[in-house]
């Protein structure tokens, strides 16, 4: 992930899908200025939130539906691991999109990472 994502020093970077923050962390760990986490599951923001209390690096999480998302910022990254393959539709997934796309400054990147959805494990 962080090959691709090259530099972060300075960004400005939303998070979604952040699950218990493992990747939040780590970007702002890489130089991120402001980074934020958003995710549907209370459990996980619990999990996030825990773990910047005991070890604060000044990261705010919120709960939020990737593609009902309301505008939380001016980003200049948006990532999201394991999102799209939620999607249980083409509307759905376009809704993600189109909210991520919300939330990015001009010019700003939305960088997935997913898994093939043709890939079938070895019975």
């Amino acid at each position: 992930m962080f090959q691709v994502l090259g530099s972060l020093r300075g960004l400005a970077i939303l998070d979604v899908a952040c699950g218990d923050g493992y990747y939040t962390r780590a970007m702002k760990r890489q130089g991120a200025a402001r980074v934020m986490g958003v995710d549907s599951s209370p459990t996980m923001i619990t999990y996030a939130t825990r773990e910047e209390a005991t070890h604060p690096l000044g990261i705010a999480y919120v709960i939020g539906e990737a593609e009902a998302m309301d505008r939380l910022g001016a980003f200049d990254l948006v990532i999201s691991a394991y999102l799209l393959v939620h999607a249980t539709s083409r509307d759905q997934l376009a809704a993600m999109c189109q909210a991520v796309m919300r939330q990015l400054k001009p010019g700003g990147r939305f960088v997935a990472l997913t898994i093939n959805p043709q890939l079938v494990p070895a019975q």
